[in-house]
């Protein structure tokens, strides 16, 4: 398709920045703008005092790295009135709240959070007589922690902690650990969590730094103890002491199968969403306030039956553990309007989804025209034909636990005609550090295979100002060049608050090739729409094909999870 110039301009699209000071909150805009709050009956006026705006970059990284970026912003402000000197020299600007918007109209319920941060200390200042420039670091750099954050200390509650335990990090337990964790017969027996004697004194072991929703067995030695050798099971405050056996403090290991953290209702945290959740508000300090709630639950549902867990007593980055459960659970997680907000990685058929077509395709060169778009295959080289996994973490032991294949690693996957077709097995390893059920790991794994044997197709896009108020993580619907109705998934976005225009990148979700179990209503294979069958399960025959083998887009078509 040839590119045809419209000479389609940026409109009325404005950004905002607004910045938070002890009792005065200022309001700054790329031209003055009144805007009316909710009801009409009052506004804000933004001065007109930013200049060159630059480009606001935001980027969730690789599908085997999906985390967001952290992107400082250099704010300028303009001070040929002198203003902005006065400011900061009147008030406390140093980690003072700064959010920026995007939007167009009169209402100023038509303008979008895109970034939050505070103002950088120190070097987040500086000034001279045509403008002043606040260096605004992401909030998300405020809100990290290592974790765990309680420590075994002797000068803290746990005067009488075992020798060997000292100022080392009280655990952190997620997830079902109890003897019956798991379906398979492999799993009967289940995995434990150690427990440290926390009082030499009263012989009180403790196994967590919050409650725990319940414990079914005590073990020494990795032997079950009777009921009547253990007393005082406290799941409050996840402690229990033992009686009448025998303790070596230097050789002895205690441990439990038990349910980690519960919600108040005393429901067990083990679904990803969920989890994540508990991990920024008991353990990270937010508040319900700072999350996108509804995008939290929209993860479970549709994560379906799939559970994690996971015991952390050694120091890990709060954005580290975040981000493996993200990944392992298939889910990016995006910072929007001021919140977080994770979205599962699978085919959006929303009828709003945005419709990108030509005219809305800026130009990279006028004469001869042609328009700011390219393709590229495989970019980061995801290609694999062979997956090795390892899952079950044995905390006691401090190695992945042998899988039902009866070695290490516990599952491997292959696709035979693909390293046929490429001539060479091309592998990756994965540990899951989160997930531990047998069934359900491996078709996590199988999930991936079924993804990566085929070589994907990064796009990149020069647009209007129509696709300004796109996030990461969103799906647009791409009509152009070779493509027609393609679903594509944005990985990054890029806003020139200068000229308006965003350039964004993102991969083709038909590579996915994996479906979820189709409805009774559904279309069959030869009926479906090309997103419906890339979205839904097909019945398929002994070898694979959901049509007949002359149909080579139906190969292996049907992908449940």
């Amino acid at each position: 398709m040839a590119f045809n110039l419209t000479g389609a301009g940026s409109g009325e699209f404005h950004y905002l920045a607004e910045i938070f000071l002890s009792g005065t909150t200022l309001r700054y805009a790329d031209e003055d703008l009144s805007l009316v709050v909710s009801g009409g009956a009052t506004g804000y006026f933004y001065a007109g005092k930013l200049p060159a705006g630059g480009v606001l970059v935001r980027d969730l990284g690789t599908f085997l790295e999906a985390k967001e970026a952290i992107t400082n912003l250099d704010l300028t402000v303009d001070n040929s009135d002198g203003a902005q000197s006065t400011i900061i020299n009147t008030y406390v600007l140093a980690n003072k709240e700064v959010r920026v918007f995007l939007g167009e109209g009169e209402y100023r319920s038509g303008y979008s959070e895109v970034y939050r941060g505070n103002i950088a200390r120190p070097n987040g200042v500086r000034w001279d007589d045509d403008a002043a420039t606040y260096t605004v670091i992401d909030k998300r750099i405020k809100d990290r922690r290592y974790l765990p954050l309680t420590t075994f200390s002797v000068t803290g509650a746990y005067p009488n902690v075992e020798a060997r335990y000292k100022n080392t990090k009280v655990p952190i337990v997620f997830g079902n650990w109890s003897s019956a964790a798991g379906t398979s017969a492999e799993l009967a027996k289940g995995l434990t969590v150690p427990a440290v004697m926390s009082s030499t004194l009263t012989r009180t072991f403790t196994v967590a730094a919050h409650g725990l929703k319940g414990i079914d067995r005590i073990l020494k030695n990795s032997v079950v103890l009777n009921p009547g050798q253990w007393i005082n099971k406290n799941l409050t405050a996840a402690t229990f002491r033992i009686t009448g056996v025998a303790y070596d403090a230097t050789t002895d290991i205690m441990s439990v199968n038990c349910q980690g953290i519960a919600t108040i209702g005393g429901s067990l945290i083990e679904k990803p969403g969920r989890v994540l959740r508990s991990l920024y508000t008991t353990f990270l300090g937010l508040t319900s306030g700072d999350l996108d709630l509804t995008a939290i639950s929209d993860v479970d549902t549709a994560s379906g039956n799939e559970v994690v867990r996971r015991f952390i007593d050694t120091e890990i980055s709060s954005e580290t553990l975040c981000a493996e459960l993200l990944n392992e659970s298939n889910t990016d997680l995006r910072f929007v309007r001021g919140k977080y907000s994770p979205k599962y990685r699978s085919m959006d058929l929303a009828a709003g989804t945005v419709q990108i077509y030509e005219d809305d395709l800026i130009a990279r060169s006028e004469v001869p025209e042609r328009a700011e778009f390219s393709v590229e295959r495989d970019p980061d080289r995801f290609y694999a034909n062979r997956i090795r996994s390892q899952w079950r973490y044995d905390p006691i032991n401090g190695v992945y636990n042998v899988g039902a294949q009866g070695s290490t690693p516990a599952y491997m996957v292959n696709d035979i005609a693909k390293q046929s077709e490429h001539g060479s097995v091309v592998e990756r390893l994965l540990d899951f550090d989160w997930y531990y059920d047998d069934t359900l790991t491996k078709a996590r794994v199988q999930r991936e295979l079924s993804i990566f044997t085929k070589e994907t197709l990064n796009i990149r896009l020069g647009l209007t100002r129509r696709a300004m108020g796109i996030n990461p993580a969103d799906q647009v619907r791409l009509n152009y060049d070779v493509f027609s109705n393609r679903a594509v998934q944005i990985r990054r976005v890029e806003n020139n608050f200068d000229d308006m225009t965003t350039r964004l990148s993102g991969f083709n979700l038909f590579m996915l090739g994996m479906g979820r179990w189709a409805n009774d209503t559904d279309p069959s294979w030869s009926m479906a729409s090309l997103d419906q069958r890339a979205a839904q399960g097909f019945w398929c025959d002994a070898t694979g094909w959901a049509s007949s083998a002359a149909d080579p887009t139906s190969y292996l078509a049907s992908r449940w999870y």
